[in-house]
């Protein structure tokens, strides 16, 4: 009582459900709802309240409480019928909106019918929403059942239904629902519910006419589908379908979906019979498709849609066929493929008109289509449509003719050929695809295959063994064939043709009548483009009317746009008509409509019309283009290098023949344009390679003979620009050989003669000496019997070989400018190299040239400026002779340079010849004016910045130099270069010694070290050209000497002597032999060096020449003679340095003879002359470690001397020889060991702190300072020292000697033993002689004392 403080009787609960009837009666459904849940409170599980609930919840719009109180009802009792109708009343209100729900509903509805089998129209009404339920689930067998039971309640028994009305409808309702499901859902007895609704809805008097056709069109559709579903022919079920069409037909003779399915029926079998075009015409003599087109028409009322248009235009074309109207067929097929796309049979009947026509492109665009939709075909005849399509593809390969046409047609033919062997059409046309490409052997084999299947008296067997004996070249047989394959079958368009070309092809045939079978091959076929081809062939070749030939081929390339041997030779009559616009035009027309790997030959004709018409990159594409074809073509690789080369592209020229020559090694024409493409590119030596493999060809090849001569022309002259005149004159040699034959294989070709021209005038600057070329007989005058005889001529030969080269030129080419400028040219270097010209006055010689060789020059330029007053150079060329003195007529000269400059203004070459001009005649400021110009014009011609300079010098500016300088940066030049060595030379001279030379006045400082070694090198230049250059070879001599190069000095002034010995000028001469003298002096010849110091002293009383004497006489050993010359160029000094120093060389003369008390009153008295001189000072102190006793105070002194002179500013110590230095370093060691002589030792510390330091890291510190610091150091430290010594200096045998003495212990004695081997093979490698082997033996009894020294301190 606790827990359910209200409890509640059965017959309470019994008084609240009636309570909630009357409510739910009342429509109270609040009240019902609180009435049950008071129950609920007592007992959950009332069937009754739940019932209730339901119901209450539904009308309040809870759907969700109403079907959960319902299904709990159901569960608490479920053979009560009222809960089932509560949900089946829940599902009416509330559609089920899940499959779930609609599952529920079904069972509800099920379970219901139980309850309702007594009431025919709850019944009713019952099956019907089952059915709808049903059909949401897409359960068509389901549903069908229920329909079906829903029809059996309107019949009792036999007898008929009374109900009519409803029962028609209940058909409509049925048979539609059937006719929407798909094919694959319908069983055969849903099939023949749907054929027996079909009867009920004809026959039903309650259904409308409208109602029965739309159900009747429906039926025939979906009949048309499932018959098309089926992988065979339904016999029966296509027999019903015709009926039903014809039956609809009758209702409604205007009806598309019947007439729609009769004409794509129709359209089947049409192409299923067709015949495979031998015929060249469709059958249409009792079918269908003119009634047919009677009752549809393109414009076929409300209902005419697209699909009804479509096959009235395929079947249009079908009848245009039958009656050849095969170009109507052609339109209609088109048109009819656009409107029905979905159609595999249009596509199939679009690509067999095409074939007709002879449209190959257009068929093989339709049969790939079609095989792209031939799923949709019906089954049955699916895989005989895929085969025709793919026959109708291999067969507009064919058309095409092209090798990967071929190919894809050989690999659909065979594809076929194996599941379709029987068919003689596929073996035909397999045949026809071997012999295309060639296999004579396989088509043979096919041949007797089909031979053997259809008999060898059959059409196509004849036709094929025609062909067959047609490429074997058996030209009687395959006439014969032809003829009998014509006899079968007279109207055959193709036999027709084949004998025409059987006529047309046999040598010496009858052209005229293969002409008469063309033509009537053309009639039966108008739309073969092959057989217009061969007629316009016959017009082009035979009656020779090319106008003819051209509307031929353009009747062929008009029936086949892609047909590319008809496009070619239309191309090829317009550009013989001259039409080559035109031409070009139909190239571009079908290159455009052709695939490229078959466009070849008209890409070729397109790239050499753009070619010869400018259009270099568009003839580039074209060829490659062209390649793509066939990358083996050596012809379309020629055409695209020559292309290349057009438009400039050298390099890709280069690869492009070099291409063509790998697939035609002996192709003389590629090899000679990569030769010259080479000598374009300044591959010179290589282009001379390539000349040569084109010889080696063909040795009489006067293009290589030509290029190659001027390719050793050009290397030449490179070689001249580098100063290799030795290689210039073997090049020059070279083609002179090349270019004489080639003239006398050629003597009409102007340019050989220039060219030898040329090649002898290239030498006009070298040396007589060295320019002594080989030159050919012939060239000569001197008959010969071979070409290739020659010899060797001199300069002044070589330059009248030349002129009478360009003679010759000019006697074929009189009026070439040019030639008469060479001509000029090669005159005036014929009068210059009689003379030679230096830069200093009086180094020159006048030799042969001839007043007359400078005024033919003179003439010939005038020639040439007569015959184009246009051309600057010709006018500079003039004045430049005219400047000659030769000539001397400066106003002619003047007038000549101002006309270059005024025909260009931009000329340099006339500006600075306009300057030496105004120089020669001593106007500086004009000169200078002219100058400027030309730099301004040009920064970097050199003979601008060297006439500059020739202004500074005149007026003596500081630049001249640096202005010589920067000219010999640019590019050597004779005037620049001696000017510049001139420079140097004085600069060396007259500068003080500081600025010049390396700290510690070791050697020269680098920029003065760079600036000789600049000189030099041009001076060398220089005289290898002018070897008569006195002036230059005495300049390269003193540079030489500079360098300590005393060798090199002695010849330069040797020869320069030899130059000079027939000047009458004995100051040059004697200048340089005192040069000669002071050399050979410095080499240690002195005896040579005599005979020039005696003359010098004898020609004047110079004291420097009486020191060189006195110098060499000591050397000599001639003491006494050395000291009488010393002391009377003392006698001739009165300078006090000078004077100091020569006393000091008196005192080592004494010193040398042994007269020591001489030599230390001469030193006195060189130390008591103001200035004291360094060296005697230094000689001073030597002299008092010497003398026995030490004399400490003279050593002192002469140390306070030194130590005071390098305190003056001039800087002293630079001008203190090395030796010196060297000298007071040992001395530090020596009196080291003296200890009475700090204070000296004191002193010496303090001058040797003021001294540079030496920088020569290749010259090792003496030994005796090596073995001081060792003795003070412990071993370790001493072993260190002498380890950095020998990385220091690992080249000196004493570092490793030292080393190796220093080494002690077991783990040291391999490595002392190498070091020690390394010393004896230094040691026996030294192969010196005179002073250098005497210091060999001394340094070896130094290491023998070092390696006992060594013992010692371990």
């Amino acid at each position: 009582i606790r827990e359910f403080p209200f409890l509640m009787a059965a017959k309470e609960i019994r008084a609240r459900l009636k309570a909630a009837k009357a409510a739910v009666g009342k429509k109270d459904f609040h009240e019902v709802r609180k009435l049950c849940q008071e129950v609920f409170s007592v007992d959950e599980s009332n069937y009754t309240a739940h019932v209730f609930a339901g119901l209450a919840e539904l009308e309040l719009g809870q759907p969700r409480e109403a079907g959960h109180h319902y299904r709990t009802a159901i569960g608490l009792q479920p053979g009560e019928q009222l809960a089932w109708k509560g949900l089946a009343d829940f599902y009416d209100k509330h559609a089920p909106s899940n499959r779930g729900e609609r599952e529920e509903a079904v069972e509800a509805y099920q379970k219901l019918l139980t309850f309702v089998q007594s009431d025919p129209p709850k019944l009713r009404s019952t099956l019907k929403k089952l059915t709808d339920v049903h059909k949401t689930l897409g359960n068509c067998s389901q549903a069908v059942a229920c329909y079906s039971h829903l029809l059996a309640t309107y019949h009792h028994g036999d007898a008929p239904p009374t109900d009519t009305e409803p029962l028609g409808e209940l058909w409509v309702e049925v048979t539609e629902y059937l006719l929407e499901q798909e094919p694959a859902v319908l069983t055969e007895d849903t099939w023949e519910m749907l054929e027996r609704g079909l009867a009920a809805v004809v026959e039903s008097p309650a259904v409308s006419e409208s109602v029965k056709r739309d159900v009747r069109a429906k039926y025939i559709q979906k009949t048309f589908d499932k018959f098309t579903h089926h992988s065979t022919r339904d016999g029966q079920l296509e027999e019903r379908l015709r009926k039903e069409c014809h039956a609809l037909i009758g209702q409604d003779p205007t009806h598309l979906s019947s007439l729609v399915v009769l004409a794509r029926l129709t359209l089947i079998d049409t192409l299923i019979e067709l015949p495979k075009m031998e015929s060249h015409s469709f059958r249409v003599e009792g079918s269908q498709w003119p009634s047919l087109f009677r009752s549809l028409s393109p414009e076929g009322g409300e209902g005419a849609g697209a699909g009804a248009s479509g096959l009235v235009c395929l079947g249009q074309a079908i009848v245009c066929g039958g009656e050849g109207r095969w170009k109507d067929a052609g339109e209609m097929v088109i048109r009819g493929v656009s409107l029905s796309p979905e159609l595999t049979e249009g596509w199939l009947l679009a690509t067999l008109i095409h074939l007709h026509l002879c449209d190959f492109p257009a068929a093989q665009q339709e049969a790939i289509h079609g095989l792209t939709i031939v799923d949709k075909a019906p089954a049955f005849v699916r895989k005989e449509f895929e085969n025709q399509l793919k026959l109708c593809l291999a067969q507009a390969y064919l058309g095409v003719k092209g090798k990967d046409s071929i190919e894809k047609a050989l690999t659909l033919l065979n594809e076929l050929f194996q599941v379709t062997s029987h068919e003689s059409h596929v073996t035909t046309q397999l045949v026809r695809a071997h012999l295309l490409q060639g296999n004579v052997s396989r088509a043979e084999e096919l041949v007797k295959g089909l031979q053997a299947k259809c008999g060898s008296g059959s059409h196509a067997v004849l036709g094929l063994e025609g062909e067959l004996s047609l490429a074997q070249r058996d030209y009687q047989k395959a006439l014969e064939l032809f003829t009998s394959a014509l006899e079968s079958q007279p109207t055959c368009a193709d036999c027709h043709f084949a004998r025409g070309r059987v006529l047309w092809e046999t040598p010496g045939g009858d052209r005229v009548q293969a002409y008469s079978v063309f033509l009537q091959a053309a009639k039966l076929h108008p739309f073969n483009p092959d057989i217009f081809l061969h007629i316009g062939h016959y017009q082009k070749l035979v009656t020779k009317d090319l106008r003819r030939a051209v509307k031929c081929y353009q009747k062929a390339t008009e029936l086949q746009p892609s047909h590319m041997e008809a496009a070619v030779a239309l191309g090829d009559a317009l550009f013989t008509l001259g039409d080559e616009e035109a031409a070009f035009k139909v190239y571009t027309r079908v290159a455009s409509v052709v695939p490229q790997a078959e466009a070849k030959q008209a890409w070729v004709r397109m790239g050499l019309y753009q070619r010869k018409s400018g259009l270099y990159s568009e003839a580039i594409k074209s060829f490659q283009n062209a390649l793509a074809a066939n990358l083996s073509d050596r012809h379309c690789w020629e055409c695209l290098g020559e292309a290349y080369l057009a438009r400039g592209s050298h390099n890709s020229a280069l690869r492009a023949f070099a291409k063509a020559v790998e697939l035609d090694p002996r192709s003389l024409y590629c090899l000679y344009q990569i030769a010259s493409i080479k000598q374009v590119l300044g591959q010179l030596k290589e282009a001379v390679s390539e000349y040569t493999a084109v010889l080696e060809l063909e040795p009489s090849y006067v293009p290589a003979l030509k290029g190659r001569g001027e390719n050793h022309l050009l290397l030449a002259r490179l070689a001249l620009r580098e100063n290799f005149d030795g290689r210039a004159v073997d090049h020059v040699s070279l083609a002179l050989s090349d270019l004489t034959r080639a003239a006398g294989l050629r003597p009409q070709f102007t340019c050989l003669w220039k060219l030898i021209g040329d090649c002898c005038v290239a030498l006009c600057d070298v040396a007589p000496q060295v320019a002594r070329p080989s030159v050919p007989k012939v060239l000569r005058g001197q008959s010969t019997s071979s070409s290739l005889e020659c010899d060797v001529i001199e300069k002044r030969e070589l330059l009248l070989i030349g002129c009478r080269a360009y003679g010759r030129a000019l006697q074929l080419s009189p009026d070439s400018a040019f030639l008469w400028h060479d001509l000029a040219a090669s005159y005036y270097h014929l009068g210059k190299s009689g003379s030679g010209a230096g830069r200093a006055g009086g180094a020159g010689r006048a030799g042969g040239g001839t007043v007359e060789d400078f005024h033919t020059a003179l003439n010939a330029a005038k020639k040439a400026v007569s015959l184009q007053t246009q051309d600057p150079t010709h006018w500079n060329m003039l004045g430049i002779i005219a400047a000659r003195p030769e000539v001397d007529n400066s106003a002619l000269a003047q007038h000549a340079f101002i006309m270059s400059i005024q025909v260009e203004s931009n000329n340099v070459v006339a500006w600075a010849n306009l300057g030496t001009l105004y120089m020669k005649h001593g106007n500086i400021k004009l000169a200078h004016q002219a100058f400027r110009n030309a730099q301004s014009l040009e920064p970097g011609f050199v003979q601008a910045w060297i006439g500059q300079a020739l202004v500074a010098e005149s007026i003596g500016h500081s630049d001249s130099m640096d202005l010589f300088r920067h000219s010999t940066e640019l590019a050597y030049h004779p005037e620049g270069s001696t000017g510049y060595g001139y420079w140097v030379c004085h600069t060396l001279c007259s500068i003080d010694p500081k600025l010049i030379l390396n700290p510690g006045g070791v050697s020269l400082n680098p920029t003065a070290q760079a600036g000789l070694l600049q000189a030099r090198d041009c001076l060398q230049k220089h005289v290898e050209r002018r070897r008569d250059d006195a002036c230059a070879y005495n300049l390269l001599g003193l540079l030489y000497e500079q360098e300590g190069l005393y060798r090199q000095a002695e010849t330069a002034f040797s020869i320069a002597a030899g130059l000079l010995s027939d000047e009458r000028d004995a100051a040059r001469l004697s200048g340089v032999q005192a040069n000669q003298a002071r050399v050979l002096s410095a080499l240690g010849r002195h005896s040579e060096a005599l005979p020039f110091s005696s003359t010098l002293c004898q020609l004047g009383g110079d004291p420097h020449n009486q020191l060189q004497l006195a110098l060499a006489l000591f050397r000599s050993q001639k003491y006494t003679d050395s000291t009488q010359v010393y002391e009377q160029a003392l006698a001739a000094v009165t300078e006090g340095k000078q004077r100091s120093a020569i006393l000091t060389a008196v005192a080592m003369a004494a010193f040398a003879m042994g007269n020591h008390d001489k030599c230390k009153t001469t030193l006195f008295k060189a130390f008591q002359t103001p200035p004291p001189s360094l060296h005697g000072l230094v000689s001073l102190c030597v002299f008092g470690c010497l003398c026995p006793g030490l004399e400490l105070t003279l050593i002192q002194a002469a140390l306070l001397e030194i130590a005071q002179a390098l305190e003056l500013p001039d800087d002293a110590a630079v001008l203190l020889h090395p030796s010196c230095v060297q000298t007071l370093k040992t001395m530090m060691v020596f009196l080291r060991q003296k200890k009475q002589a700090a204070e000296c030792v004191d002193t010496l510390q303090s001058v040797l702190e003021q001294l540079p330091e030496l920088k020569q890291p290749t010259v090792p510190p003496p030994l005796s300072l090596t073995l001081n610091f060792i003795e003070g150091a412990s071993p370790a430290d001493a072993l260190r020292f002498a380890q950095r010594l020998v990385h220091a200096y690992p080249s000196n045998v004493w570092s490793q000697a030292l080393l190796m003495g220093l080494l002690d212990g077991g783990l040291r004695t391999k490595y002392k033993q190498m070091v020690s081997d390394n010393v004896q093979t230094e040691l026996s490698s030294l192969s010196l002689r005179g002073p250098l082997s005497r210091w060999r033996q001394s340094l070896q009894k130094e290491l023998l004392e070092l390696q006992k020294w060594t013992i010692g301190v371990k």
